[in-house]
C-alpha cells in the first residue's frame, strides 16, 4: 500500500488496474491459494425489484467484460 510498510493481497486484474495509476510493486504470492469464486446473493423479497434486477445485471455485465466475453 502506497506510503506504508503494509501489503495487500487482491485479484491480479484489480492489482494491475491500480498499478497503472499508482506506484505499486506487484509480486506473486509465495504460496498457492485456491481460486476465489465470487457470487451474488440477495434476499428473496428483492428478486423482482426493478432496481435490484438492474444492479445484478450490471454486475453480470462487468464480470463478463473482465472475463473477456
Amino acid at each position: 500500500l502506497v506510503g506504508t510498510s503494509l501489503i495487500a493481497t487482491m485479484q491480479s486484474q484489480l492489482a494491475k488496474r491500480y498499478a497503472a495509476y499508482l506506484p505499486l510493486r506487484l509480486i506473486p504470492l509465495p504460496l498457492e491459494i485456491p481460486v476465489l469464486r465470487e457470487c451474488l446473493q440477495w434476499p428473496r423479497y428483492l428478486e423482482d425489484d426493478p432496481g435490484h434486477q438492474w444492479m445484478r445485471q450490471l454486475f453480470r455485465q462487468a464480470a463478463a467484460e473482465l472475463a473477456g466475453g
